[in-house]
């Protein structure tokens, strides 16, 4: 689903976690995750990224995500809509 205000990166499925909540959020940028169902008691891991549209461009942020070995499932552009 895309946001009006960030661009985000599917990093793995939703599906796949117990919940999801904010594991950090520094310059822009927003990493979500949590436990995954297979390891509840386990580490978090990353579900997906977000980028504050108004300080990352599209290009900027894949530029990102592959400078730190992210692979995406999907990538969406932030809508601009409310």
């Amino acid at each position: 689903m895309p946001l009006p205000n960030w661009h985000t990166a599917r990093i793995k499925q939703p599906g796949r976690f117990v919940r999801i909540r904010v594991l950090w959020s520094r310059q822009g940028i927003m990493g979500r995750g949590g436990s995954l169902k297979t390891n509840p008691r386990g580490g978090s891991k990353i579900q997906a990224i977000w980028f504050k549209a108004t300080k990352w461009t599209v290009a900027r942020a894949k530029k990102w995500l592959r400078e730190h070995k992210y692979k995406w499932l999907e990538f969406e552009k932030a809508t601009g809509k409310k």
